[in-house]
């Protein structure tokens, strides 16, 4: 959307120096300022995107700073974008698992079809990090699933993981690569998603063209195990004028998906109307995962155990006309359309009390926020008190201690901060650019509390 479809959010708490460099020494180094709550954006090209499965890359960026600072990344394309939030080398984990979604695809003019799979990508922190990979489903060189596959990466490095094309199983739960399991001997990150697809099942093609414009990247750094959790709160996104179409399959609310990280683990929700805590999952082996497909009000969950929690946002269309005639009765383009976008919920255990973030231009950008009820008159947004800002918009949980907003934001730099020791939230950005066969969406965590008690003298 811009010169380069890859920009760096660069943010701090005080002025400080931030230099970037890549390992392939393609990317020159370059040494940028920040200043005290404001954003620096560095902009990239995609040279080093790794296109290539289970192949060694010397494709990692390496961003270190003179204080500590944060980073954001997001990426736009005209079809396709996504942003997430990077993980601190300082809290990467050695374990973890992943969100993704089905094989996707798209009818080509030629009546070829370009398939779109699962992915995820590995960076190594430090030389000779030995890493195990289990995936749910087949991989692109034959690692099937329950299978271990392994890779040695050394600082810097990177190693993408695409699963196996099955054109027989399109839009298929079979084909979903969430809850591959990730083992390395040194801290290492990992980004996981998918590389291009829709929910609800929209077909392949519309009126003859291929349906790219409702099909969007889905991308976010997953936490390492260390800073999953046992409870969560999850709100409804808002948009300001998706249509929903009750006769589409799952086309209403979001999708919630709890990716189980030991065995014997069951996921519990609240009842809506505060009574009591029911089961809503099936006994979970590591690695399952369990989809809210609808979820249209807020909710907490809890487990017994630690799971990864994603939300999906989904796909839109304003109308679809009846099939012209001729056309091996495909369905008609929507004068409207919108994209889904992925991220990953940060458990209440890790809700922090401080993040500053950006959202881009020319979109739909909203603020997402959860928090304890007696909390709210205690965080502040851009310097006024989210009561005053958003106050009629907070709405609390039933049964619960906690309360969210979802409120449209302008774009530009944010802040959030709670002004009380004890006071916490969960805040995330996302946004969406819907238009006319164009388009794309993005969302991220703001911010997480990495923070854990030390309980030695």
């Amino acid at each position: 959307m811009g010169i380069y479809p890859i920009e760096l959010w660069l943010s701090s708490k005080v002025d400080t120096k931030a230099t970037i460099e890549a390992l392939d020494g393609n990317l020159q180094p370059q040494t940028v300022s920040i200043r005290k709550n404001d954003i620096t954006i560095v902009s990239l090209p995609d040279n080093l995107e790794n296109k290539e499965s289970e192949v060694v890359k010397n494709f990692g960026i390496h961003i270190f700073a003179d204080d500590p600072i944060t980073v954001g990344v997001f990426i736009a394309y005209k079809w396709s974008g996504e942003a997430y939030r990077v993980i601190p080398v300082e809290w990467l984990g050695k374990e973890y698992f992943t969100l993704n979604m089905y094989q996707d695809y798209v009818k080509m003019h030629a009546g070829d079809f370009e398939y779109k799979p699962s992915q995820i990508t590995i960076c190594a922190t430090d030389d000779n990090t030995q890493i195990q990979y289990i995936p749910t489903v087949e991989t692109e060189k034959g690692i099937k699933p329950g299978q271990i596959g392994r890779v040695t990466l050394n600082k810097g490095q990177t190693f993408a993981i695409k699963a196996k094309i099955f054109p027989n199983l399109n839009q298929d739960w079979a084909t979903d690569m969430s809850g591959t399991q990730i083992i390395a001997s040194k801290p290492i990150a990992v980004i996981s998603g998918h590389t291009k697809g829709c929910f609800p099942k929209y077909t392949g093609t519309m009126y003859g063209l291929k349906a790219d414009f409702v099909r969007n990247m889905l991308v976010d750094m997953m936490w390492p195990v260390e800073l999953l959790g046992k409870e969560y709160v999850s709100a409804p996104l808002k948009y300001l004028d998706r249509t929903v179409h009750y006769l589409i399959a799952d086309d209403i609310g979001d999708i919630i998906r709890f990716v189980a990280t030991k065995d014997n683990t069951i996921i519990y929700q609240m009842r809506q109307d505060g009574s009591s805590l029911m089961q809503i999952s099936p006994v979970l082996k590591k690695g399952q995962w369990f989809d809210i497909l609808n979820q249209e009000v807020a909710a907490y969950y809890k487990s017994n155990n630690k799971v990864l929690v994603g939300q999906y946002g989904k796909s839109w269309v304003l109308n679809l006309p009846n099939p012209k005639p001729g056309l091996n009765e495909e369905p008609q383009n929507p004068s409207r359309n919108g994209q889904g976008m992925m991220f990953a919920l940060s458990p209440i255990e890790r809700w922090c009390s401080y993040a500053s973030f950006r959202v881009p231009a020319a979109m739909d950008n909203f603020l997402y926020l959860t928090f304890r009820t007696e909390d709210a008159s205690k965080i502040v947004y851009d310097n006024q008190s989210i009561t005053s800002r958003f106050g009629t918009a907070i709405k609390p949980i039933l049964g619960t201690p906690y309360s969210y907003l979802v409120q449209n934001i302008a774009s530009g730099n944010h802040y959030l901060e709670a002004t009380d020791k004890g006071a916490r939230f969960a805040g995330y950005a996302y946004g969406n650019w819907d238009a006319y066969k164009d388009g794309f969406a993005d969302g991220y965590p703001i911010g997480i509390n990495y923070a854990d008690d030390c309980n030695d003298s």
